[in-house]
């Protein structure tokens, strides 16, 4: 009776273990946090997803490095690139459906991480001196930031949407939802800081003048 509790046990927190790892992440949650850590989360996504990718396939691959590899620039883009096919490949293998067309993808994301800056663009005029001008460039600077940043974020939504669908198509607890990370939640507070620098420049200034 107590080999069998044991077992019971040893199982429970076995598939606890496997719930809290998990491997589904949620598309809105995605572009939820992408929102409020000014696309930080990116990043992190990309290191949450190629650890789930090791974990499962056992590959020699690196999670941080090819995470902060995004943020070289060219190379960045060809490491998001092997980060998708390395994924299409596993679902081709397994016969799972996908939509990872790899040069649309490409020339969407040259597209958007080139109009999105990560930095708030009015930091620039501590230096360059504050007008009228230069604040209304900043703000449109801003805008076209923004849009860059929503744009990359819906193409990864998309993209993860395809890895849902091969963790669904995988037996067990793989295709389990994976849980918030606490590196998440730093990236949340530090994008709501910015959200909040930027918000105050402007106002600061049109109060001002």
């Amino acid at each position: 009776m107590a080999a069998r509790q044991s077992d019971d046990s040893v199982t429970g927190m076995a598939a606890i273990a496997a719930w809290t790892y998990g491997y589904h992440l949620s598309t809105p949650r995605i572009f939820a946090l992408s929102v409020v850590s000014f696309g930080l989360y990116l990043f992190y996504w990309a290191y949450r997803t190629w650890d789930q990718y090791r974990e499962h396939t056992g590959a020699n691959v690196y999670p941080v490095w090819h995470a902060l590899a995004m943020l070289v620039p060219i190379y960045g883009w060809f490491r998001f690139y092997a980060h998708c096919k390395a994924y299409r490949d596993l679902m081709e293998e397994r016969g799972v459906p996908h939509n990872l067309r790899m040069a649309p993808i490409l020339v969407v994301l040259i597209i958007a991480t080139a109009a999105w800056s990560p930095v708030p663009t009015q930091w620039l005029n501590r230096y360059l001196g504050e007008s009228a001008i230069a604040v209304m460039i900043d703000l449109i600077l801003d805008v076209v930031s923004l849009v860059g940043m929503l744009v990359a974020t819906a193409m990864v939504c998309r993209i993860q949407a395809n890895f849902n669908r091969y963790w669904a198509s995988v037996d067990g607890e793989l295709a389990n939802r994976a849980r918030v990370g606490r590196g998440a939640m730093v990236l949340a507070a530090l994008g709501l800081i910015l959200w909040f620098t930027i918000a105050g420049y402007y106002v600061q200034y049109y109060l001002s003048n």
